[in-house]
């Protein structure tokens, strides 16, 4: 293990990695855009909070509870899309095509003249949010080399903060919602040319039974570097992906891949990752996003509102930073129980 984890390749190897990774950071850009689209929507909209002459729309606290909720409801259906076509078509077809409902999504809640086409906006930008979060973790995982990987993966929560900071940023400028939307649209469109540059995952391909494919994009993720200098790692890859498809044709593959989420060895940490993503969801702002704008109106604090949650989200940006140089010091579990008992106790202050 300790030999497999040190491949040295030197910086080319490391910048290689950073921008074939590159389409994934956008992704995540694109989530946080998607993530904030609801707070500036309602805070826009309901009940015409800002009296703005110019907008038509208006849209109730009820209706407001649904077209925020939506972007939560309909988040687990593009999780199971991702699910069905992840394997299938690979993790680069998935992050380009999660980027098409997104721009739909976006043309729909700029023309939008009912709440019925927010609704179907809400729904849309979901479909985009469930699907991207897979395909986007696993490839930065699969292209990695393992020194690497802790750092780069955590790095990508720092980009949809970015995300998040971009547009409400954008529209404390403005100060329009719509031109906010429309001018948001340059990121799933920069994503998809920078993802078609970007090789496929060697992991999937040598699973897919590419071999040849799979060592020259290796190699490109690699630095270019010799074809002996990477033949180790590219061994341990064929040696993992063996088990997980044989040259015989079985027809029980998928269900025995099912029948291996109940082995104890799989379920145990499979537990323990629902257990963290439930607290992790019950103790983040996540949930109280869409209403944040009216949360800050309800504490009548005389700030302004909109360049506050720029503000709130400058310092996730800088929570997120901490955590990319500190993960390898201090470990994820302690970050993961240190922060999760922050939440808890900010939570217990505001009760």
């Amino acid at each position: 293990m300790e030999e497999r984890n040190n491949y040295d390749y030197g910086i080319k190897s490391t910048l290689a990695q950073c921008w074939a990774i590159s389409g994934a950071w956008l992704l995540q850009i694109d989530l946080g855009i998607q993530v904030i689209t609801s707070t500036i929507v309602i805070g826009a909209l309901e009940n015409n909070a800002f009296k703005d002459k110019n907008e038509f729309l208006t849209i109730t606290s009820e209706e407001a509870s649904w077209f925020g909720s939506l972007q939560y409801l309909f988040t687990p259906l593009g999780n199971v899309f991702s699910l069905l076509l992840l394997d299938r078509i690979g993790h680069k077809k998935c992050m380009i095509m999660t980027n098409i409902p997104c721009l739909v999504a976006q043309v729909i809640l700029y023309y939008a003249k009912n709440v019925e086409m927010l609704y179907a906006s809400s729904s849309l930008m979901a479909l985009s949010i469930g699907f991207l979060k897979a395909p986007s973790i696993s490839y930065t995982g699969e292209v990695c080399e393992p020194k690497l990987r802790g750092t780069l993966t955590s790095s990508m929560n720092v980009f949809y903060y970015v995300g998040t900071i971009i547009l409400t940023m954008m529209y404390s400028i403005t100060k329009k919602w719509r031109l906010t939307v429309i001018v948001a649209m340059v990121f799933p469109i920069l994503t998809i040319i920078i993802l078609f540059t970007a090789p496929e995952s060697p992991m999937w391909l040598l699973a897919n039974g590419k071999h040849s494919k799979a060592h020259r994009n290796l190699l490109r993720l690699r630095g270019k570097v010799s074809h002996e200098k990477c033949e180790n790692e590219f061994q341990e890859m064929i040696k993992y992906n063996v088990p997980a498809k044989s040259d015989k044709p079985n027809h029980n593959n998928n269900t025995n891949a099912w029948k291996q989420l109940f082995k104890p060895e799989v379920l145990r940490p499979f537990r323990l990752m629902m257990l963290y993503f439930f607290f992790k969801s019950l103790f983040s702002v996540l949930t109280l996003l869409p209403y944040l704008v009216s949360i800050f109106n309800k504490f009548g604090a005389p700030v302004n509102v909109e360049w506050t949650i720029s503000f709130t989200m400058s310092l996730c940006i800088a929570g997120s930073v901490m955590a990319v140089f500190l993960i390898r010091t201090l470990g994820k579990r302690f970050l993961t129980l240190f922060a999760l008992s922050v939440c808890s106790v900010c939570y217990i202050i505001l009760v």
